[in-house]
């Protein structure tokens, strides 16, 4: 419902598929910081990088899960990218928990040198702006200490 009336669209339908464990191609697992990491491991959250082939397709999806205590089940999963295959050298750099980015890199072929490049926000896998690493660079330098003078 809105203020111009009532607004109707399609039905929107969805297949929603949890990979079997042959489809997971490669799984990178994420360190975790900030107040989450303080936390007993049992209450803890994690996060994994994955390779995941769906049918004839292969993608790279950024997983979320609840703690061991809450079932440990897939609370997210975002979609990074569609992959040409299994890629090699699959690193991530940083944590899930603080509103950071990730960075994601990988080579898609032995006789690649170069490294294909994601960087995405670790809590909502959406990716990494401008505007958020002005702003996370604005914070880091608030609680940077200044230098005392001598």
């Amino acid at each position: 419902m809105t203020a111009e009336g009532l607004v109707v669209a399609p039905a929107v339908k969805l297949r929603v598929i949890e990979p079997a464990h042959s489809d997971i191609l490669e799984s990178e697992p994420v360190p975790l910081e900030g107040q989450f990491a303080k936390w007993p491991k049992e209450k803890q959250e994690t996060a994994v990088m994955q390779q995941i082939r769906i049918g004839s397709r292969t993608w790279l999806f950024y997983r979320q899960f609840q703690s061991n205590e809450n079932g440990g089940k897939v609370s997210a999963t975002f979609r990074v990218a569609e992959l040409p295959g299994k890629v090699l050298d699959l690193k991530v750099e940083g944590a899930f928990g603080d509103w950071n980015p990730l960075t994601i890199t990988y080579r898609e072929h032995t006789y690649t040198k170069f490294t294909t490049t994601h960087v995405i926000n670790s809590v909502d896998g959406k990716p990494w702006t401008a505007a958020e690493e002005k702003h996370r660079q604005e914070k880091l330098k608030k609680l940077t200490p200044v230098p005392e003078k001598k």
